[in-house]
């Protein structure tokens, strides 16, 4: 099957991430499960038991990780009521870094941008790998000019992305880890698509586009509020303040990394009782009852999150079972 192809596929490229990459406890929470009795099917158990056996367990891979798809249905009531404490305490454990119990939004962020990383790695590493010539899990800029040599695309495009390969590599090591070549992608690709003049920068007309097909219909109400929401998404975006969006710039959108951070700011305005800055798993739990929760971006988010953590756990479960087989 498909999924069977990516796990394969995955398991040798994924290998190449860094630690602070891969999610720290997403497998680790099987093991702990297994020796501290910590499953959200018996929530009763000490969420500090688990975290205790956890901590002298390792990530495996990513070999379940990447099985999950995003899927995220619209709230209702009923959600909510399934959405339940013990799913929220091992959200909250997943975000908790440091293990003391607390929450920040610094820590929470970062599990937001690695687990968004993950999925848009999920796409990406079967094609760094049939890039990758000398197997050693990065892309060099001669084994992207290989490469490009494949593809019909216009001569001068493939000369812009030679020239642009450089720019996308953040610790300058003359090579591309997977995650360094996922803005690259978005050039190549999404971007390139929006950019409607080539060259090579989205403007605020040229960002708005993406809202367009959406828009099909809508009154002049909904057309101005959509038009004030990209303003403000577009402005968040452009971090050097050229009124120009790069492809780095336009990939926190695509990604959904933007998105993610924004439903964590709402889930902390929500959650955070004490306004401490931070969040306790009792707050993270309680926050399930607010008023505003079962209709905003905090709610969808953090479904979605969960069902990630959750398929990625049953992936490894099964994976452990086949094993020992």
């Amino acid at each position: 099957s498909l999924i069977i192809f990516m796990q394969a596929a995955f398991r040798h490229a994924v290998t190449t991430l860094p630690e602070t990459l891969q999610p720290r406890k997403f497998s680790h929470a099987v093991q702990a499960e297994d020796r501290a009795g910590c499953s959200r099917h018996a929530p009763g158990n000490s969420v500090v038991a688990c975290r205790r056996g956890a901590r002298d367990a390792r990530p495996s891979a990513l070999r379940g990780v990447l099985v999950a798809s995003a899927i995220l249905a619209s709230a209702s009531s009923q959600m909510v009521k399934t959405f339940s404490a013990a799913q929220m305490r091992m959200l909250h454990a997943e975000m908790d870094a440091d293990d003391d119990e607390l929450v920040t939004l610094a820590e929470a962020s970062k599990f937001v941008r690695n687990l968004r990383t993950i999925v848009m790695l999920e796409p990406s590493l079967p094609i760094i790998k049939s890039i990758d010539a000398n197997k050693d899990g990065f892309l060099s800029l001669d084994e992207f000019e290989s490469d490009l040599r494949h593809l019909k695309m216009e001569e001068a495009r493939k000369e812009g992305l030679v020239r642009r390969f450089a720019s996308f590599d953040a610790d300058a090591d003359g090579r591309l880890s997977p995650q360094e070549a996922l803005p690259l992608f978005n050039l190549m690709f999404p971007f390139w698509k929006l950019d409607a003049n080539k060259d090579g920068a989205l403007s605020i007309k040229e960002f708005k586009a993406i809202a367009a097909p959406k828009l099909e219909g809508a009154s002049a109400e909904e057309v101005a509020a959509s038009a004030k929401e990209a303003r403000t998404i577009f402005a968040a975006l452009d971090t050097d303040g050229d009124a120009r969006l790069d492809a780095t710039e336009h990939y926190e959108y695509e990604s959904g990394v933007y998105a993610g951070l924004a439903a964590l700011t709402k889930l902390f305005e929500l959650a955070d009782a004490d306004a401490d800055g931070q969040l306790s798993a009792d707050e993270m739990v309680e926050s399930r009852k607010h008023p505003q929760f079962g209709n905003s971006a905090a709610f969808h988010h953090s479904y979605d999150w969960m069902t990630k953590i959750e398929r990625a756990l049953a992936a490894e479960q099964a994976r452990r079972k086949k094993s020992e087989l």
